[in-house]
């Protein structure tokens, strides 16, 4: 397997800077409440997060009741993530994909932003590795960006201003993006081991966004929201920058 470029403390450092902090905005809130939509009885399952950054979804999976453990990479992420001071969250050193964990053991996972830092051979083994550890009817949460036209005119509109295309594969600009995933070709990775349940796109991006565009971004949000519109396909498809896929795992007899 391909190593994955590390973020160090210094990266960690500037996003908690730049990152807004708007609780109703909160992506991490969004997939606790998908998955607490599907699941029963929730307080009673486990949850795993891989590439928890600041522990802010495992924290709010905790809140909920989940008995919750992490998996970043190598401890000196833990140690610039801050991941260790976390109560009721277990942080493990591993990888996403090959899982510390023996088969069918827990209840959800969720690759959180990590998926693009996977080529495609590297996101088939992790589905596979999510499939064994996940029980039967557990779920798979995937977060990452969406390849979507108004994404792909963003980095033509930075092309068309700086005279050459941003850093980075997709609209993040992070040069450790290994694959800009479209939502017809992640499903198209995990409809042999998962069935999608639910799905949300959001239109607002992360810290790179136009700081004037995101006040118009987020009024989107909420009209997408209100109307239900966020859960459709075809608006993912044209307008969003984000994407949250809900997945329930098939088992073979």
């Amino acid at each position: 397997m391909d190593d994955i470029p590390a973020y160090d403390e210094q990266y960690f450092a500037a996003l908690r800077e730049a990152v807004p902090k708007y609780r109703s905005w909160n992506k991490d809130q969004r997939i606790v409440d998908l998955v607490i939509e599907c699941a029963c009885d929730h307080e009673s399952l486990s949850a795993l997060d891989i590439g928890p950054g600041f522990n802010n979804l495992a924290a709010l999976f905790a809140e909920a009741g989940f008995r919750v453990s992490t998996v970043d990479l190598n401890e000196t992420r833990l140690v610039a993530a801050g991941k260790p001071n976390w109560p009721g969250v277990t942080a493990l050193e591993g990888d996403g994909r090959d899982l510390p964990f023996v088969a069918e053991t827990i209840d959800v996972i969720t690759y959180n932003s990590v998926f693009e830092h996977f080529n495609s051979q590297d996101a088939k083994r992790a589905l596979r590795q999510a499939n064994r550890a996940l029980r039967r009817g557990g779920f798979l949460v995937i977060y990452l960006p969406s390849r979507s036209w108004a994404s792909y005119l963003l980095r033509r509109i930075h092309r068309c201003r700086m005279g050459t295309d941003p850093p980075g594969i997709d609209d993040t600009q992070d040069p450790t993006h290994q694959h800009w995933y479209s939502l017809s070709e992640l499903m198209a990775l995990c409809e042999p081991l998962f069935t999608l349940q639910r799905s949300m796109f959001l239109v607002y991006g992360t810290h790179n966004f136009p700081q004037l565009l995101r006040p118009i971004a987020r009024f989107i949000q909420l009209i997408l929201d209100k109307t239900g519109l966020s859960k459709s396909r075809f608006i993912g498809r044209l307008f969003s920058f984000r994407m949250i896929l809900l997945l329930r795992v098939k088992k073979s007899r």
